[in-house]
């Protein structure tokens, strides 16, 4: 896995402090669980994991043999926009279920697999041997079995003609048809009333902007997809505001008291309680960090449900798949994994798996003692295995590097707001452009955490903020919020604009 990202930075220019002039994308695909829409029956099948960590991107793909037995492939390398072509390889010889450690190697390459995304959740992929299908993220637990008292949180990036954040919203939404959006520069209170999603997860909703002498009818569309909020608002006489969101937490309102009265979720690492939500994507084993091929897992967390995918391999050294689903309580999830045999083998006719054997129980656990902000790492249990640390799998350098916090930010301290472009590197200190707004990575006991300090200005005072590492850039920080708009090459984060079926 190792060598894997040292080959990804290679093409990514990263290595030698190249950052290549590609078009920045509109989005960034969520990454995690995808599927083909043609495939979709209601029974088991073949299936995707994406991950995309800036323009760096890994797939895997699950599906079968022509003999039926399951298999998995793998495809990396960079995207060029919104698109990639990438050679879809196998392996063999890896760790099995309960096995020893055993490096895997290159089996064959299987040609090549096109991937292109329309927005954040939406794509089409052709696989060797086969048409373009489309393909989406799989939302299989769209806001978790939460009661409708209950007010979702998020907080929305406004951006400007170039795609720029120029300010920052609370949006609470109530399951009473409610809506209250909260500007937090100048304070203000906006008051919606909405309508029922329709059938494409749109959300329409209407109301009044908040003026001394006149009054301004005001029209606010958004689309939830998991923890992203794309929004469109539309105030009577004035051009259309785009806004990006990031779910910040759910929780019993202030106005009804209950003895369940708690945040349950956080979108943002280093959230408030209840629920620690890992960011779904790909993940490895410490300790099998080798430098060599290996297995690895693909974890998605959709608040209350758990869904894993375990790459790794036969007794035989034949590549394979397990998979299974869980609750998710507590910040971990037991989850009974399965093996399949018998769905579509790459190039071959659709034909729906089946379930082979029961793989037996493995449990995901990310309520570490010694942490309460790293959510990088967690533990996991699997059959026949003792307990091993397991981490984010890194495409692209994270901590300490500090490329990896470049971007646009939105800061926030109670009343203050900082719009930061992140861009020199001074020795071990990112800063802007005019060098009033610093970071760095600070090494503790048991986390290595970014501290960014402002320098005071005439109108705001100065600041530091203390947050834990985030992939996609969104932490709970001392006081407020840390929320990256735009990674280093430009790409914005979240779905992108509002999904017109």
């Amino acid at each position: 896995m190792k060598r894997l990202r040292r080959q990804i930075l290679l093409l990514l220019g990263v290595a030698a402090g190249m950052a290549p002039a590609w078009a920045a994308r509109d989005f960034t695909p969520l990454a995690g669980t995808w599927v083909i829409d043609a495939e979709l029956d209601g029974k088991p099948g073949r299936g995707l994991a994406v991950d995309v960590q800036g323009n760096a991107v890994v797939l895997q793909v699950y599906g079968y043999e022509t003999d039926g037995a399951a298999t998995f492939y793998m495809a990396s390398g960079q995207m060029d926009g919104d698109s990639a072509v990438l050679p879809l390889q196998k392996f063999k010889g890896g760790v099995a279920l309960g096995g020893a450690m055993q490096d895997a190697a290159l089996a064959e390459s299987v040609g090549n697999v096109r991937l292109q995304f329309a927005n954040g959740v939406q794509g089409s992929i052709q696989l060797p041997g086969e048409p373009a299908y489309a393909m989406r993220r799989f939302i299989f637990n769209p806001r978790g079995e939460q009661p409708t008292y209950r007010r979702q949180r998020f907080a929305l990036a406004e951006l400007d003609a170039e795609r720029h954040p120029v300010g920052l919203w609370n949006l609470e939404v109530y399951g009473s048809g409610r809506l209250i959006l909260k500007g937090q520069a100048p304070s203000a209170y906006w008051y919606f009333v909405c309508q029922p999603a329709d059938e494409h997860g749109t959300v329409e909703c209407s109301g009044e902007a908040p003026a001394e002498t006149s009054t301004k009818k005001v029209r606010l569309s958004y689309q939830q997809h998991l923890y992203d909020l794309s929004v469109l608002m539309e105030v009577e006489g004035e051009p259309a505001r785009r806004m990006v969101g990031a779910y910040q937490d759910t929780a019993t309102p202030r106005s009804m008291p209950s003895s369940a009265d708690q945040i349950w979720f956080s979108g943002f690492q280093g959230g408030y309680g209840g629920q620690r939500i890992p960011e779904p994507g790909t993940w490895i084993v410490r300790d099998e960090k080798t430098g060599k091929p290996g297995r690895g897992f693909s974890l998605d967390v959709q608040f209350d449900q758990a869904l894993l995918q375990v790459f790794n391999y036969r007794p035989d050294g034949r590549a394979t798949f397990h998979m299974g689903s869980g609750e998710y309580a507590k910040s971990k999830a037991q989850i009974a994994l399965k093996t399949y045999q018998g769905g579509r083998y790459l190039g071959g006719p659709w034909q729906s798996a089946s379930e082979a054997s029961d793989a037996g129980l493995t449990t995901v656990n990310f309520d570490r003692i010694d942490s309460y902000k790293n959510m990088n790492e967690g533990s996991i249990r699997l059959p026949q295995e003792p307990l091993r640390v397991i981490e984010r799998f890194e495409l692209q350098p994270t901590r300490p590097d500090l490329t990896s916090l470049m971007g646009d930010w939105i800061f926030t301290d109670r009343d203050l707001e900082f719009f930061v472009a992140l861009n020199r590197i001074n020795g071990k200190v990112l800063s802007n452009e005019a060098g009033d707004f610093q970071c760095q990575f600070i090494e503790l006991l048991t986390d290595t955490v970014v501290e960014c300090t402002s320098v005071a200005a005439t109108d705001k005072r100065a600041v530091r903020f203390s947050f834990p590492f985030s992939y996609r850039g969104r932490s709970v920080a001392t006081g407020g919020i840390a929320f990256r708009v735009r990674d280093r090459f430009g790409n914005l984060t979240g779905v992108g604009p509002l999904i017109k079926q």
